[in-house]
């Protein structure tokens, strides 16, 4: 019986964090790129003229910082862009985390 409770809890917890996320476009996604050819900039700037892909909003769901910006990396990689420019990361409580990022492409 606790086990099924469990079980229940952690499938309610996974489907609200998926439902939480954000993506608020700004210009037409690209094709899919790998998430290792996307640039994590923390206070940095690209070193090209970008244009803004999307907002990307994860409003605490997660429990490791570097696990949030893998999310908003391969978030930023599903929708074809260069960068992920992380915007903001706070610590919610003693163990929880929510932040926002862009996902940026280099413009010619």
């Amino acid at each position: 019986m606790a086990l099924r409770f469990i079980a229940i809890l952690l499938q309610l917890l996974l489907l609200a964090s998926c439902s939480q996320q954000g993506v608020i476009l700004q210009a037409d996604p690209g094709s899919a790129v790998a998430e290792e050819q996307v640039k994590v900039l923390l206070n940095e700037r690209p070193a090209c003229n970008y244009e803004v892909v999307a907002w990307l909003e994860i409003p605490g769901t997660f429990y490791d910082r570097s696990r949030l910006i893998g999310v908003f990396r391969s978030k930023a990689a599903n929708l074809g862009a260069d960068f992920v420019e992380i915007t903001s990361l706070q610590k919610i409580g003693a163990i929880e985390y929510k932040g926002t990022a862009r996902a940026l492409r280099c413009v010619i």
